[in-house]
C-alpha cells in the first residue's frame, strides 16, 4: 500500500516538472539524463571549493593566533618599568615621556607634612605657628626669595596648558557643590567621581600620541604621583606670578585640592596632589647657591629698566650693566650642578617680581603721592576741594571732616600697599591655610550663595600683625580694625587673595588717566576745548576726579549695615568698588573712555 502511495507521488511530481518546463513527455524524458550528468558535475566542483576554502580557514586562524601571541609579548615587554627621561627644551613632552613613575613608598600623611615644611626640614608649619619666619616681611633679597616663585619653564608650559585645558573643560565645581548634596553621601561619590575623571584625563594626555590602549596608565594614581603634583605645582605657581591669568579655573584648581587633602579623598585615591611651590629660594638651597643672593650685583642684575624720562644712551647703558651683572653673576657661580642658564632663570624670576610689583603695587604709591600732592592734611585749599563727608549725603555712611577723611584714607592706601608689596608672602600663606586639614570648610550661606567657609589661622595673623604695627605708627586709628576672615564676609583665604588682587585694576585705570590728561588733550583741539570749557583746566579736571574718588571711594558705601561694609579693613575695598560701579555716572566719565578705559575688571584669561 505504501509503495503503491509513494509511486503514485512521485508520478505526479513527474507530471508537475514536465508541465512548468512547457516540454512534452519524449522531450523532458530525453533531457533527464543530460541534467542528472550536469549536477553531478557542479557537486563535485562545490566539494573541491569547499576543501580549498577549509585549508584556507586553518591557515588564517593559524596566521590569527600567532598575531595575538605577538601583541601580548609586545604588551608585556611595554609594561615594564621605564627610567623617566630628562626634559629639555627639544623633547616633545607628550611623545618622548610616558611617565612611568614608580610609587614613592611615602604615606600620604607623610606628604601632606612634607607640603608644610615648607623647604625646611627644621620647622613645620601648623597651626601652632612655630615657623615664625613665614609672618615676618623680607627685609632683604634672601628673606624675599623665600617666596618668590621659581620661572616656569619651556618643558613646565606644556604641563601648564594640559592643566588648563583639563581645568577648562571640568565642571567639577559645578557638581560637587550643588545645594542638594550638601551634607549629604552623595557629594563625597561627586568628589572621588569628579577627581578620579580629571587625573586620568592627565594621565592619558601624557601618554605617547601613537598608543593605542591607555587601559595600563587609568587608576594608577598612585604610580604616577610625582608628575601629578609637578602638574598641579605649575599651575599653582603660574598662577601666583601672573594673578590676571586663569581667573576662571584657579578656583576649581584650588576646590580639588581642598577636596582630595581636606577631606582625606587622598586616602581613597592613594595619591596627594600636594607639593610646596618652587621658589627661587629652595632652588638654590637644593644647589647650595644661596651665597648668590648675597652677591653685590645681585641689585642690578635683577632690577627692572623704566623707559619714564630717560634718553635712549641711558636706557641703554642700563640695559648693558643689567645684562652684564647677569653674565657676571651666572659665570662665577656655575658648578656642575647648577649650569648658566639655571642661574639665569633665578635671576629672570625675582627680575618678574619687581615686574609684578610695579603693575600692582606702584598704583597704590602713586595713589598716596597724588593725594600727599594735592590735599592738605590738615584742611582744604577750597570748599570745593573738601574731602569731608556726612552720613547719609551722596550715599555716605561715614561722618568725616576734611582732616579725619585724610587720614582715613592715607591710611587705608599704606594698608593696601604693604599688602599688595608682600602678596606672594601672603598668598603661599593662604594656600597653607586652603589645604590644612586641621581646618576643613564647611559649606554655609553666605548671604551671596552657598561658599566654602574657612578659618585663615596664618593669615589672619598677618593682617592683624599690620593694623597691629601700623596703629603703632600711626597712633591715631580712625575707623575700625575689624578684619573679616572665616565669616560670610569673606568666607576663606581664596576669596581674601581674589579681593586684594583687584586693586591694582582699579587703580590703574585711574593713574592712567590722570597721568595722560595732557596727552588726550593735545591729541585733539576738541577735546581739549571740551576740557576746559567744562572742568576748566587740566589740573582742575585732575582735582574733580581726585577729590570725588577720595571721598566716595572710601564712604563706608557698598553694603546694608556696617559689619559689612563701614571703616572696618574689608569694608574699605567694598566701598571703593562700590565707588567703581558708579563711575560711567561721572561727568567726568568721557574723560576715562578718551584715556583707554573699558572697565575695571581687566581681562579674564
Amino acid at each position: 500500500m505504501e509503495n503503491h502511495l509513494g509511486e503514485n507521488n512521485m508520478e505526479e511530481i513527474h507530471q508537475e516538472e514536465v508541465k512548468k518546463e512547457g516540454l512534452d513527455e519524449e522531450t523532458f524524458m530525453e533531457l533527464e539524463p543530460q541534467q542528472i550528468e550536469e549536477e553531478k558535475k557542479e557537486e563535485k566542483t562545490m566539494e573541491e571549493d569547499n576543501v580549498e576554502i577549509q585549508i584556507m580557514d586553518e591557515a588564517f586562524s593559524k596566521q590569527l593566533e600567532e598575531k595575538v601571541i605577538q601583541e601580548e609579548e609586545e604588551k608585556q615587554k611595554s609594561c615594564q618599568p621605564q627610567e623617566m627621561k630628562d626634559v629639555d627644551e627639544d623633547d616633545d613632552l607628550f611623545k618622548t615621556h610616558e611617565f612611568k613613575s614608580k610609587p614613592s613608598g611615602k604615606s600620604i600623611k607623610a606628604s601632606v607634612m612634607a607640603f608644610f615644611s615648607m623647604g625646611d626640614n627644621t620647622q613645620k608649619t601648623d597651626t601652632t605657628l612655630e615657623n615664625q619666619e613665614l609672618y615676618k616681611f623680607p627685609t632683604n633679597m634672601r628673606e624675599r626669595a623665600r617666596f618668590i616663585p621659581l620661572r616656569i619653564t619651556q618643558p613646565e608650559r606644556k604641563m601648564l596648558r594640559l592643566l588648563e585645558a583639563s581645568l577648562h573643560v571640568s565642571k567639577y565645581s559645578d557638581k560637587v557643590d550643588q545645594i542638594k548634596l550638601i551634607g549629604k553621601p552623595q557629594r563625597l561619590q561627586e568628589q572621588l567621581k569628579g577627581i578620579a575623571s580629571l587625573l586620568n584625563g592627565i594621565l592619558i594626555a601624557t601618554q605617547p600620541s601613537e598608543k593605542e590602549d591607555y587601559s595600563d596608565v587609568l587608576n594608577t594614581f598612585s604610580q604616577h604621583e610625582d608628575i601629578l603634583q609637578a602638574i598641579f605645582e605649575i599651575g599653582r605657581r603660574y598662577k601666583i606670578m601672573n594673578p590676571d591669568r586663569m581667573r576662571d579655573d584657579y578656583a576649581k584648581l584650588i576646590f580639588i585640592l581642598q577636596d582630595i587633602t581636606v577631606n582625606s579623598i587622598n586616602e581613597e585615591l592613594g595619591v596627594s596632589l600636594l607639593r610646596p611651590v618652587e621658589t627661587v629660594y629652595r632652588y638654590l638651597e637644593r644647589k647650595d647657591l644661596l651665597k648668590i643672593l648675597d652677591d653685590e650685583l645681585i641689585e642690578i642684575a635683577v632690577s627692572e629698566i623704566i623707559p619714564d624720562n630717560k634718553s635712549k644712551s641711558q636706557i641703554q647703558d642700563e640695559i648693558k650693566r643689567k645684562e652684564n651683572a647677569i653674565k657676571v653673576i651666572a659665570k662665577k657661580y656655575s658648578t656642575m650642578n647648577c649650569d648658566e642658564e639655571e642661574i639665569k632663570q633665578c635671576l629672570y624670576s625675582i627680575a618678574d617680581n619687581n615686574c609684578y610689583l610695579r603693575y600692582n603695587r606702584d598704583p597704590v604709591v602713586k595713589t598716596i603721592h597724588y593725594l600727599e600732592k594735592y590735599f592738605d592734611p590738615n584742611e582744604a585749599k577750597e570748599p570745593r576741594f573738601s574731602l569731608a563727608i556726612n552720613e547719609g549725603n551722596e550715599g555716605s555712611r561715614l561722618s568725616h571732616d576734611h582732616a579725619k577723611q585724610f587720614l582715613f584714607v592715607k591710611q587705608t592706601l599704606v594698608l593696601w600697599n604693604i599688602i599688595l608689596e608682600n602678596m606672594y608672602q601672603l598668598w603661599i600663606l593662604a594656600e597653607l591655610d586652603l589645604f590644612d586639614p586641621q581646618h576643613p570648610y564647611e559649606m554655609k550661606n553666605t548671604g551671596q550663595g552657598y561658599h566654602r567657609l574657612q578659618q585663615s589661622p596664618r593669615i589672619s595673623l598677618v593682617m592683624h600683625r599690620i593694623v597691629k604695627e601700623m596703629q603703632e605708627k600711626v597712633g591715631n586709628w580712625v575707623g575700625s580694625a575689624q578684619i573679616h576672615l572665616g565669616d560670610h564676609n569673606v568666607p576663606n583665604a581664596l576669596v581674601f587673595i581674589d579681593k586684594y588682587t583687584q586693586i591694582s585694576r582699579f587703580l590703574g585705570p585711574i593713574i592712567t588717566t590722570l597721568e595722560n590728561l595732557e596727552k588726550i588733550g593735545e591729541k585733539n583741539a576738541h577735546v581739549k576745548n571740551y576740557i576746559i570749557k567744562t572742568f576748566g583746566s587740566y589740573e582742575e579736571l585732575r582735582m574733580i576726579i581726585l577729590t570725588d574718588f577720595f571721598k566716595h571711594a572710601f564712604d563706608g558705601s557698598g553694603a546694608d549695615n556696617f559689619y559689612d561694609a563701614g571703616s572696618c579693613i574689608d569694608g574699605r575695598l567694598t566701598s571703593a568698588w562700590n565707588w567703581c560701579s558708579s563711575v560711567d555716572k561721572k561727568e567726568y566719565y568721557p574723560i576715562f573712555q578718551l584715556a583707554g578705559f573699558t572697565g575695571f575688571d581687566g581681562a579674564f584669561a
